[in-house]
């Protein structure tokens, strides 16, 4: 995993060094080019977005802090129960 991280992170660092220091260019990026890029942007930050859902304690377990959203929910599954047995 921390081999993916890494090289992720030096595409980016590349990517963003070729921009940077790339000529000016003669050419356009058309509609259809854009809107993918943009597409892409999204589907990334919601990927980001849904996989911090998914495993949200489990990175708070790494950094050793408790989700007190896990007690809270069990009191209130207990409280309902209870007023469906009366």
């Amino acid at each position: 995993m921390a081999r993916c991280i890494g090289f992720l992170f030096s595409a980016i660092v590349v990517g963003l060094f070729v921009l940077a220091f790339s000529s000016e260019a003669s050419a356009y990026i058309d509609s259809a080019t854009a809107q993918l890029i943009i597409q892409f942007v999204i589907a990334s930050i919601a990927t980001v977005l849904v996989g911090m859902g998914i495993f949200w304690r489990r990175v708070l377990g790494l950094f050793g802090w408790k989700d007190k959203s896990a007690n809270a929910d069990a009191d209130v599954d207990t409280d309902v129960e209870a007023e469906t047995e009366e």
